[in-house]
């Protein structure tokens, strides 16, 4: 059977599969590199409960945020969402991914600049970096930072952060983590 157009790839999924198309978010789309073709989307979204920290043992150096085990998974769609500040890519094609954390940040000490990254498998993508100075350690500051990705089979992100100025903890009062697929 030839396939030209939507409806002929439909009635081939319907006469192959029974009427039903592959699970896990498949969707049935053309490419013009391969013509009609499964494609399995992937997106997360993901917040934290209690405060998140970074115990930061040398000013200077990343360090992920530790969230206590209290991430929860609002979507998670071809990703696994740990309890810790992880979201892992279960998609079976590589694919380019958007990471976007949107948090509250403070510092454990008055006048220190704390900085945010995103890392992709336990290594901080310096492109994604951004800073924020805390006067007080009482100041609590939006801060968002975010990142294209390409993430394959069992890759996963997380936030890390750094104390510019000395061994602080920089604490993440609020954070929201969303991950999404950019339009083409």
């Amino acid at each position: 059977m030839t396939i030209v157009n939507r409806a002929d790839a439909e009635n081939l999924i319907q006469s192959l599969v029974g009427g039903a198309a592959p699970g896990n978010g498949a969707r049935l789309v053309f490419r013009r590199d391969v013509g009609w073709t499964f494609d399995v989307s992937g997106s997360a979204s993901y917040y934290w409960s209690t405060q998140g920290t970074a115990a930061v043992v040398e000013a200077g150096t990343f360090v992920k945020v530790s969230t206590a085990d209290s991430t929860t998974e609002v979507r998670a769609e071809n990703f696994v969402v740990s309890a810790n500040n992880r979201a892992t890519y279960k998609g079976t094609q590589a694919k380019k991914f958007f990471v976007l954390y949107i948090v509250t940040m403070t510092m454990e000490n008055n006048n220190e600049t704390g900085h945010l990254s995103v890392a992709k498998n336990g290594v901080v993508d310096i492109i994604s970096e951004e800073h924020r100075k805390v006067t007080t350690g009482t100041d609590s500051g939006a801060i968002s930072v975010g990142d294209d990705v390409e993430l394959a089979t069992d890759d996963y992100v997380e936030l890390w952060a750094m104390d510019e100025d000395s061994n602080g903890d920089v604490m993440i009062d609020h954070g929201f983590c969303l991950i999404f697929e950019p339009p083409m």
